[in-house]
Parts: structure tokens; C-alpha cells; sequence
């Protein structure tokens, strides 16, 4: 219309999410002792905190227990008394996922055995297994 000159403007869109999970966690079998990994990715915006439950109870973080930042559930020195059901819960602004309940099984070492083998500096050594 010759009045004035060509109006721009500039902005960002941020797309609100509520959470999903996008790799849920899966079935372990895991021998004792050993580290486990039960993966949980998830997405949504705002960011969603995960947090984990075993049983019916929500699961405590100590020195062998860490939820990591991606979510996953990180077992060391994996002991009997971690076995049972576990799921993942995915909680932002918006609302909460929750995953399928998926089993850890922990077996005990059977038929490993331990022992000291002293050898010289310097000096290589070998070891046999017995076959099982």
C-alpha cells in the first residue's frame, strides 16, 4: 500500500510435551555380583525426571543403586535381594508415564570358583577352566 516498509519478526515455538517412553526397560537375567542395566529413554518437554519402582515401593538410589541420566537403572555388585519387578516412571509439568513391569532375575555363581595363583614378575601365567 506504499505506507511504511515490509514488517519481519522472529520467534521460537516451543512445543509442550507430556512424557513417553521411548525404549521401555526389558527382562534381565543377571548372575550375582555382576552389573545390570535396565534401559528407560524417554521424551517429552519440559525434560522428564525418571524415577524407578521395585515391587509397589519406589526405589531408593544408594552407593550400588543410580538412576542415570538417561534414565536407565544401574545395579553394581548386583546381590539375591535385588531381584523382583521393576518399571520406570517418566514425570514432567504435563502428566506421568509409566513403563510394563519387567522382571530382574539374579542367579547365584554357581560353578565358578576362586582361587589365588601367585606368579613371578615378568613371568607369564595360564589358566584352565574345568569344562561344566
Amino acid at each position: 500500500n506504499g505506507v511504511g516498509g515490509a514488517v519481519e519478526s522472529c520467534g521460537a515455538l516451543q512445543v509442550k510435551m507430556k512424557p513417553k517412553i521411548t525404549r521401555p526397560p526389558i527382562n534381565v537375567k543377571i548372575i550375582e555380583g555382576l552389573k545390570a542395566v535396565l534401559p528407560c529413554t524417554t521424551m517429552g518437554n519440559p525434560k522428564p525426571s525418571v524415577s524407578w519402582i521395585k515391587g509397589d515401593s519406589p526405589l531408593r538410589e544408594n552407593s550400588r543403586i543410580a538412576v542415570l541420566e538417561s534414565g536407565s537403572l544401574r545395579i553394581h555388585n548386583v546381590q539375591k535381594e535385588d531381584a523382583g519387578q521393576y518399571r520406570c516412571v517418566a514425570k514432567n509439568s504435563l502428566g506421568t508415564a509409566y513403563s510394563k513391569v519387567v522382571k530382574l532375575e539374579v542367579e547365584g555363581a554357581k560353578g565358578i570358583h576362586t582361587q589365588f595363583v601367585a606368579s613371578a614378575l615378568q613371568l607369564r601365567s595360564f589358566l584352565s577352566c574345568p569344562q561344566i
